[in-house]
C-alpha cells in the first residue's frame, strides 16, 4: 500500500474520531464487577451497543447490571473499534454497586478506569453516612475545578451508572423521559434533563437489533462544575442535546425501560448508538439480527 493511500485513510479516520471521555459521558447518559447474588426478585440485564459516526463504527459499549429489591450492581465498558483504534485506542471501564429500597437508590461505591493514548486515569467514589460522595483520583485537578466541585457536589448525588439503573428500573415511578438529576463522576458534576417526545415505534430502517414499541425522549446534558474555562465556552456555544429510545420491558422486578438507541452530536459531529444485542433475565430484546447503520443518524427513525 502506498504512503499516499495510508495518509488518506488516516485523515479520513481522524475526521470521525470523537473524544472518548466525552463519548463515555454521552453514552452513559442515555443508557466490571461480577453480578450480584441472586435475590428473591431480581433482573439481570445485558446490553451491547455499537456507536457510529456516519457509517463508521467507532466504539463498542457493553452494559451489565443486576437489580433486586434490596441491592444492585452494574458495570460498563467502552472500547474503540476498527481503524479508529489504530489512532486513538481507548478503553474505559466503570462499575458501581449500592442498595435499593422502594423508590430510593443509594450507591455505596463507584469506580472508573480509563486508558487512552497511553494515559491511565482512575477514579473511585465512596459515600459517607450522610450520603456525601467523596472522590479519590490518581491525577490532579486545578484549584479552579476543585473549587467549582466543592460548591456543586451535594449529599445524595449518584454516579453515572447508578443514574442509568434508576432510569431503567423506573425508580420513583412515572416515565424515564421526565425529570432532571445532577450526577457526579468524580471529576465533573453534570445535569441531565429529560423530556418525553412521543410513544412511538422504533423504525425498521433505523439500524440495530431492536424494532418495536419505544418511548422517544429528549435529553439535555450540561456539565455544571469541573470544566476548564475553554470547555465551558465550548459547551455554551453547542449545548449537547440527545434523542434516546427506551423499549418498555416487563421484568421480574416490575416494569423496565431499556435503552435501545440514541442519536446526538459531540464536538459538532453526529453520532448514533444502536443496540447490537441484549437480554433481560434471559429473554432476548433483539427482534432481528443487528442491522449495520448505513448512513448518518440525522433522519427520521420512527415508523
Amino acid at each position: 500500500m502506498s504512503f499516499g493511500i495510508q495518509a488518506t485513510r488516516r485523515a479520513r479516520s481522524r475526521r470521525f474520531i470523537i473524544s472518548a471521555p466525552a463519548l463515555a459521558v454521552a453514552s452513559l447518559a442515555v443508557f466490571g464487577a461480577a453480578p450480584a447474588p441472586a435475590l428473591a426478585a431480581s433482573d439481570n440485564i445485558k446490553l451491547k451497543f455499537d456507536v457510529y459516526s456516519g457509517n463508521i463504527r467507532l466504539f463498542k459499549i457493553s452494559l451489565r447490571m443486576q437489580v433486586g429489591d434490596r441491592s444492585y450492581k452494574a458495570n460498563a465498558s467502552i472500547k474503540s473499534k476498527g481503524i479508529v483504534s489504530l489512532f486513538a485506542s481507548t478503553k474505559i471501564s466503570l462499575s458501581t454497586e449500592g442498595k435499593t429500597k422502594g423508590a430510593k437508590l443509594r450507591p455505596s461505591v463507584f469506580s472508573s478506569r480509563s486508558k487512552s493514548k497511553g494515559r491511565k486515569r482512575n477514579i473511585s467514589i465512596g459515600w459517607d453516612k450522610k450520603l456525601y460522595p467523596q472522590a479519590r483520583r490518581n491525577f490532579d485537578l486545578s484549584e479552579e475545578k476543585l473549587n467549582s466541585l466543592a460548591s456543586a457536589v451535594k449529599p445524595g448525588m449518584v454516579d453515572p451508572l447508578s443514574h442509568i439503573v434508576r432510569r431503567i428500573t423506573n425508580q420513583g415511578g412515572g416515565s424515564p423521559c421526565t425529570g432532571k438529576e445532577r450526577v457526579y463522576n468524580g471529576k465533573i458534576v453534570s445535569e441531565y434533563k429529560y423530556h418525553l417526545l412521543a410513544e412511538t415505534q422504533f423504525g425498521a430502517n433505523a439500524g440495530g437489533a431492536y424494532h418495536g414499541k419505544a418511548l422517544k425522549c429528549e435529553l439535555h446534558y450540561q456539565a455544571v462544575a469541573g470544566l476548564s474555562p475553554k470547555k465551558r465556552a465550548e459547551q455554551a456555544k453547542r449545548k449537547p442535546v440527545f434523542t434516546i429510545w427506551y423499549a418498555p420491558v416487563s421484568g421480574k422486578t416490575g416494569q423496565l425501560y431499556v435503552p435501545v438507541a440514541a442519536d446526538g452530536k459531540l464536538s459538532g459531529r453526529a453520532f448514533a448508538m444502536r443496540l447490537h444485542s441484549g437480554s433481560v433475565s434471559g429473554t432476548s430484546l433483539a427482534t432481528r439480527r443487528a442491522v449495520v447503520l448505513k448512513r448518518s443518524p440525522d433522519f427520521a427513525v420512527d415508523k
